[in-house]
């Protein structure tokens, strides 16, 4: 049987319908009136920022806001603990003592002695005696018979340092051939006398 027998006006219209349909959505997706879509034929997400051009995106971009205040610096944080100090090399054994100088030469002191604080002498050359006299506090210190006093200048110096400040007076006149020794303790401000080991050298 041919095609044009089995035929209806149902089944032309139904095929001639198809044609429309898919002429017209062809045409819909070629060829679309300026100004014919709108908000309501976009779906929801259908816009990716991909598909957004650069002057799009530079208008959604708002300015940028004010620098918020700077926080306070944080607390400085504890010390660390100071390390363990390390090993103490050992000590050097003492140097080799060394050899003794030669003497001297013979002094060329006329006399010279060391006297002790209550009196008496220590060591002596050309010097006789040494004594104390309480009630003038004072020394007498005597020389030996050929040295005359007129023709000597002794020099005294008192036993001492920087915390028991001393000083001493030689006088003349302890007998013809003695002198007259007086300290003084200067610590206190005013001189006072005392009692004090010292030496007198005669040149």
């Amino acid at each position: 049987m041919r095609l044009l027998d089995r035929l209806t006006y149902a089944n032309v219209m139904a095929t001639v319908a198809v044609f429309i349909a898919l002429g017209g959505v062809g045409y819909a997706a070629t060829r679309l009136p300026r100004n014919s879509v709108g908000t309501k034929q976009i779906k929801k997400a259908a816009v990716t920022p991909a598909k957004l051009s650069r002057a799009a995106k530079s208008t959604l971009a708002g300015p940028a806001g004010p620098e918020g205040p700077r926080g306070t610096a944080g607390a400085q944080g504890p010390r660390g603990a100071t390390g363990p100090q390390g090993p103490r090399g050992p000590q050097g054994s003492p140097g080799d003592k060394g050899e003794r100088g030669p003497a001297g030469d013979p002094g060329t002191a006329r006399a010279w002695a060391g006297v002790e604080a209550d009196g008496g002498l220590v060591a002596a050359k050309g010097f006789s005696s040494a004594v104390w006299r309480p009630a003038d506090e004072d020394y007498c210190v005597r020389l030996e018979p050929d040295l005359k006093v007129a023709r000597t200048a002794p020099t005294v110096t008192p036993q001492g340092g920087l915390n028991e400040p001393r000083f001493a007076v030689v006088e003349p006149g302890c007998g013809t051939d003695g002198y007259y020794v007086t300290v003084f303790d200067a610590i206190r401000g005013a001189p006072t006398r005392t009692k004090a080991s010292f030496s007198i050298l005669v040149p």
